[in-house]
C-alpha cells in the first residue's frame, strides 16, 4: 500500500462520516472499489475500545 492510497482512503472515509449527503460513490465504481479495498484493511477499522 502506498501513501497516496492511504491519503485518498482517509479523505473518502472522512467524507462518508462528515458529509454523507454528497453520495460520492454514485457513478464512481472504480473509486468506490479502490476505497473498499483500503477500508477493509485492519488498520482502517475502529478499535473496539473506541466504539460506543
Amino acid at each position: 500500500m502506498k501513501i497516496g492510497q492511504i491519503a485518498v482512503g482517509c479523505s473518502l472515509a472522512y467524507g462518508d462520516f462528515c458529509r454523507p449527503e454528497t453520495n460520492w460513490r454514485q457513478g464512481k465504481a472504480l473509486l468506490n472499489n479502490q476505497f473498499a479495498a483500503v477500508d477493509s484493511r485492519p488498520a482502517m477499522q475502529v478499535p473496539k475500545s473506541l466504539k460506543s
